[in-house]
């Protein structure tokens, strides 16, 4: 028994996985603190702010990244290795980049009233889709250090100790939180860029000519929209769950968002890790037998520890809502079945990345429409839904359909060994 748990240890801390899930714990951790003091000293109409301002932020950061970190990523690795020229590609990386988030803008505009705000939720949404192409490209000498150093330490942590500094000096969350993050950015932008050049050989600095490719520009894009869903649902929650039903709806369901993002955060932090791997070389073939154990390297052994710590939660669900925000205690059940939710969109994920990742999607166009129709209907239930706790767990549960039908998929055209 000693022997087994020495090796089961043993495992886990040589896991890449585990050693990028333990920093980012320990970072989305801290930022999950950050959470819970927002929700507790600022009123609920800042709350609410605060929620709208940065979701939005998160959102425009996903579509401006344009699934580069995925779609790109073996052509950074190759670049690397020396063994395809980089000019090109990454002048192509930096067009559709700036491209995207001129789109973005001018989506901004339509949404914020304040030129503050879109000024603010713009410059936050550059940062954010800069760190998340940097950060993931710095992993292609299978290291996964760097990835840590670039977007957890010197990122997060200083936006989290900046931010909670500013708030004390100005009394806009909007204004101190941007503040924070672009101070940051910079530091962490610069620290990746220099790593870049002289440690990997890839020089972001250079830059040769304007190049856009509109069918390398889609073919990013069907991946972005697939994925995409995860973070519409996110952001609609609290746009039109303000719009339905009010500031009370969104900071209540805030608190379960905190939770859904603990737990995705567990499950592809993982999937960072072990990111080189997951991404095949082109004379590898997706077969049964490597997905299996790429598989298994992602869901185990954490899986027991995410099994027991969701046992403990919806045990003591009352207690411990008690401890980390008193004001809402109330939501017990709300919690229990958050965390039931989240405990499925863990096992699918992985299933769903080695796919995803591997560009390996059939029926890509059905999944997209699939899902993005009933993201719709389900948002436009809430003109007749007069429970926003119903409305909100049926636009949330939409986050594991898309992973449930590529996973399927996947697995049934994957080829015998």
């Amino acid at each position: 028994m000693i022997d087994k748990l020495i090796v089961l240890f043993n495992n886990l801390y040589k896991n890449k996985g585990i050693q990028n899930l333990s920093m980012k714990a320990l970072v989305k951790g801290s930022f999950f603190l950050f959470n819970l003091y927002i929700i507790n000293n600022l009123p609920i109409a800042e709350v609410a702010r605060f929620a709208l301002f940065y979701t939005t932020a998160r959102f425009f950061s996903f579509f401006g990244t344009d699934s580069m970190h995925i779609t790109r990523f073996a052509e950074i690795r190759e670049i690397h290795l020396g063994l395809i020229e980089d000019s090109e590609i990454i002048d192509n990386i930096k067009t559709h980049f700036f491209i995207s988030h001129a789109l973005l803008f001018i989506l901004s505009l339509l949404i914020f009233q304040e030129t503050l705000t879109v000024i603010s939720v713009n410059l936050v949404a550059v940062a954010l889709s800069a760190i998340r192409l940097l950060a993931d490209y710095s992993k292609v000498n299978n290291k996964i250090w760097k990835s840590i150093i670039i977007e957890d330490l010197i990122f997060t942590i200083g936006f989290i100790f900046l931010s909670v500094v500013f708030i004390q000096f100005f009394e806009d969350v909007i204004v101190s939180i941007t503040l924070a993050i672009s101070i940051c950015a910079v530091f962490s932008i610069t620290y990746a860029l220099y790593y870049f050049k002289k440690k990997l050989y890839v020089d972001f600095l250079k830059f040769g000519k304007f190049n856009f490719d509109l069918k390398r520009f889609w073919f990013s894009n069907k991946f972005t929209l697939l994925k995409g869903v995860t973070v519409f649902v996110l952001y609609l929650s609290r746009q039109f769950g303000d719009f339905y039903y009010g500031e009370q709806m969104v900071a209540e369901t805030h608190l379960m968002l905190i939770f859904i993002n603990v737990f995705m955060l567990i499950s592809t932090s993982i999937v960072a890790g072990f990111q080189n791997e997951i991404v095949l070389k082109k004379d590898e073939a997706v077969t049964t037998k490597l997905f299996i154990k790429v598989y298994k390297k992602l869901t185990f052994p954490i899986i027991y520890f995410v099994l027991l710590i969701c046992g403990l939660l919806i045990v003591f669900a009352e207690e411990f809502l008690l401890i980390i925000t008193p004001n809402f205690s109330y939501l017990k059940s709300q919690f229990i079945y958050t965390i039931l939710l989240v405990l499925l969109y863990f096992i699918v994920n992985p299933i769903f990345y080695f796919f995803y990742m591997n560009k390996r999607v059939s029926n890509f166009n059905s999944f997209i429409a699939l899902g993005y129709i009933t993201l719709m209907a389900v948002v436009a239930s809430g003109y007749i839904i007069e429970n926003y706790w119903i409305w909100f767990f049926s636009l949330i549960s939409v986050l594991v359909l898309i992973p449930i039908q590529v996973a399927i998929s996947g697995i049934i055209n994957l080829k015998k060994p």
